[in-house]
């Protein structure tokens, strides 16, 4: 490695990411940037370049790395919020299965606001100070069999498209 690889690696990773976008932008080089009117443009292609990638045909090697870099971050996303997700679900179950207490009778109600004044009567040991020791039990969490590869979550979050096919006939 040479001088200004190690350079540009030292830059990109320990200096403040805004500070580099600020010097880019002073330069005039904005690669972050990218126009919504060309997207519009290049939709067709992107989408059928990104159908050939997925049907296994040849295409740039640079566009192929990128595109599955791409699709990893997306699985990646997929099953954070299919965890998080039936990890609400089990979390709901809990909180309609807790009883909650609905005072009816009021006649108790003095009693169950005060606290009563227990006179203490003393002890021998209550002036003598013993140590125990108490031993915490910990609590390991436990750990959740989530199974991400269920067919229900192929196709979680993706809209339906009705197709209407009319047939249309030809007046001659």
């Amino acid at each position: 490695m040479d001088g200004s690889t190690i350079n540009m690696i030292d830059l990109r990773f320990l200096s403040n990411p805004l500070a580099i976008q600020k010097m880019n932008k002073k330069e005039g080089a904005d690669i972050d940037f990218i126009n919504k009117k060309e997207i519009d443009f290049y939709k067709i292609r992107i989408f059928n370049m990104a159908k050939e990638i997925l049907q296994h045909k040849e295409v740039d090697p640079k566009l192929t790395h990128s595109f599955y870099e791409f699709a990893q971050q997306c699985i990646h996303y997929f099953k954070f919020i299919d965890k998080s997700d039936q990890q609400q679900n089990e979390y709901e179950k809990n909180e309609k299965n807790e009883k909650k207490m609905i005072f009816t009778d009021i006649s108790n109600s003095d009693f169950l606001m005060m606290k009563d004044k227990k006179i203490k009567i003393p002890k021998i040991t209550d002036y003598i100070k013993i140590k125990t020791h108490v031993v915490k039990k910990t609590i390991m969490p436990k750990e959740r069999n989530t199974n991400l590869q269920d067919p229900k979550y192929k196709t979680k979050g993706i809209k339906k498209i009705k197709k209407n096919k009319k047939k249309v006939k030809n007046k001659i």
